[in-house]
């Protein structure tokens, strides 16, 4: 009944309070059990109910009785906001379920896609697997740094490049020869006998 005492008793309280206390109940507000808590900068009156409501304590009497007011005040405000959003929601809802029930209306066009994929997919792995037995059927013409050939493998006449063994800063030096058919061996020039005076 005495707004300014009350004002002057809550705040002489909530100064006497260190950062992170709280009081017990230290009376009532229109039926509502109050309490004080300290924060860091300032002092926060709590109203207890079913669930907590915050108020301010100001260094003024009465804006500290003013704001616990308002904060009683805004329950009926709060109530009416909160009855009105949870129709609108229930509503959403209902629309929600109804869409879940109905077919995919974009479900051919995704098919569509999806198999176009899968066919780009496999044509990839096609293009691969050919271009892979292509390298492999490419048949090999070097021939190792000893000069001997393996077993089964008769290089072709022309130029190759042998392996020499030595290194460079670009790679591998090596050195093109010339390589002859063993089919045709090398035909040795007649020799002529008898001496030319």
């Amino acid at each position: 009944d005495e707004r300014v005492k009350a004002g002057r008793e809550l705040i002489f309280i909530g100064a006497a309070l260190k950062p992170g206390q709280s009081t017990r109940q230290i009376g009532n507000f229109a039926g509502f059990p109050i309490s004080l808590h300290r924060l860091e900068s300032r002092v926060e009156l709590r109203i207890h109910g079913h669930n907590t409501y915050a108020a301010t304590v100001s260094d003024s009497p009465q804006g500290t009785i003013a704001s616990v007011e308002h904060t009683l005040g805004e329950m009926e405000v709060q109530l009416a906001e909160s009855t009105e959003n949870l129709e609108r929601l229930k509503s959403r809802v209902e629309e929600l379920q109804i869409q879940s029930r109905q077919p995919f209306e974009h479900q051919e066009n995704l098919e569509a896609a999806e198999k176009r994929q899968h066919e780009t997919i496999s044509s990839l792995d096609l293009a691969k697997n050919q271009a892979s037995t292509k390298v492999d059927a490419q048949p090999e013409t070097e021939i190792p740094a000893n000069g001997e050939r393996p077993l089964g493998r008769t290089p072709k006449p022309g130029k190759t490049e042998i392996h020499t063994g030595i290194e460079t800063p670009k790679g591998p030096l090596n050195r093109r020869v010339s390589l002859q058919s063993e089919a045709s061996p090398i035909q040795a020039k007649p020799h002529k006998q008898g001496v030319r005076l």
